[in-house]
């Protein structure tokens, strides 16, 4: 396993969905955060450039047989890296009175009682619902990111406080205005302004990637390096190193171990052929995470934020095979499903391989670093215990 940390030199644009081009007046907006897919195929560019592999021989085989796990925002603390990641959605803001610390209150499933809810696929789960008598405001922010700090606690299933600072968005961004050019004289044209808006990363950010090489040989890999990320080819910082991936909390293993009801957060988005449902469930909801067969989970309930769209382009040295990727929806990272143990045994070791595993259903998604989870366990809507 190789650490590698991205630390961009100009702002990161990853366009969003919506149409753009070179007109007057024309602007490209950036999504919130890189899909895994663009930070994998970059890294995957830079290290057969690197190695001398050929694009038009077995290079692209040789890439994509190394996985690549990740983005996560990492900070500088310090002289080490510290691992952020998405906020849980099943996490809700209170009311606060003036000075009141931030203790955000926890969506739980509970029967439905007389009432009733609208699950696509006529799914049948439970409804989330906050704590009985709990006050709510949607204007009271979360943060987009959590420390691995407050995240292991919540998983945990322990109550979380957030300062004022925790709570805001860590990354700024930040437009800019370009004009056309001529390819004829070379020389702008005229009224043909455009404007782009990029992630602008501060010297104590980056982006924290993991290298799994599955059998294919890096001898020689250099150490830094520089990689072109997103849009107009901007420039990286490429360094690598060991012991910057986050591992799985002990306290969080431990308390998690022999526990018969099971969260699984995703830190990265996730493609599931059932677009919000994991492909790993059968159609009674029930199954067994891609590398955990002897584990049996079912599905009981699920906090899913509003899908995303991911395409792309395949660049491929071999003629035939480049081309557009096909539009497939994601489940966002922060939702979180819920389920209960129905054959075997959680232990410390199996919390341990789920940590930030990829549960994509696709072994190529997978690779590319989609859906990495985070376990967790969770206590009825009375506040049982696990």
């Amino acid at each position: 396993m190789i650490d590698i940390i991205l630390q961009p030199r100009e702002p990161v644009l990853v366009r969003d969905g919506r149409p753009f081009g070179v007109e007057p007046g024309g602007y490209a907006r950036t999504l919130a955060w890189p899909f895994p897919q663009t930070v994998a195929g970059a890294m995957r560019a830079w290290l057969g450039d690197s190695l001398g592999w050929d694009w038009s021989g077995d290079g692209p085989d040789r890439a994509l047989r190394v996985a690549v796990h990740g983005p996560l925002l990492a900070i500088r603390r310090g002289s080490t890296w510290q691992a952020l990641f998405p906020r849980p959605l099943d996490a809700l803001a209170p009311e606060l009175k003036e000075g009141e610390p931030i203790v955000p209150l926890r969506l739980r499933p509970r029967a439905a009682g007389s009432g009733g809810c609208l699950w696509p696929d006529g799914a049948e789960l439970l409804p989330l619902a906050p704590p009985e008598g709990a006050a709510i405001d949607a204007k009271v922010p979360l943060g987009p990111y959590w420390s691995a700090e407050k995240l292991a606690a919540w998983l945990s299933a322990e109550d979380v406080t957030l300062t004022r600072e925790e709570v805001r968005d860590p990354l700024a961004r930040e437009g800019r205005v370009h004009v056309a050019v001529d390819p004829t004289t070379g020389t702008a044209t005229e009224g043909a302004l455009y404007s782009t808006e990029g992630l602008a990363f501060s010297a104590d950010q980056a982006i924290l990637c993991r290298l799994c090489p599955d059998g294919e040989p890096l001898e020689g890999m250099p150490d830094t390096g520089v990689v072109t990320l997103g849009g107009e080819r901007r420039i990286s910082l490429v360094r690598t190193g060991t012991g910057l991936w986050p591992t799985c909390p002990e306290g969080l293993a431990a308390r998690a171990a022999g526990a018969r009801r099971l969260t699984l957060t995703l830190a990265t988005p996730a493609i599931f052929s059932g677009g919000w449902k994991p492909g790993w469930l059968d159609t009674d909801l029930t199954g067994a995470p891609p590398g955990l067969p002897g584990v049996r989970l079912k599905l009981v309930s699920a906090a899913v934020g509003r899908f995303s769209a991911v395409s792309g382009w395949r660049y491929d040295g071999r003629k035939k095979r480049r081309g557009p990727k096909p539009v497939r929806r994601v489940a966002p990272a922060g939702s979180v499903y819920f389920f209960r143990v129905e054959d075997g045994e959680l232990t410390e070791d199996t919390i341990r391989r789920l940590w930030l595993a990829p549960l994509s259903d696709e072994p190529s998604d997978r690779k590319d670093g989609y859906g990495l989870a985070q376990p967790g366990v969770w206590t009825d809507s009375e506040g049982g215990n696990t």
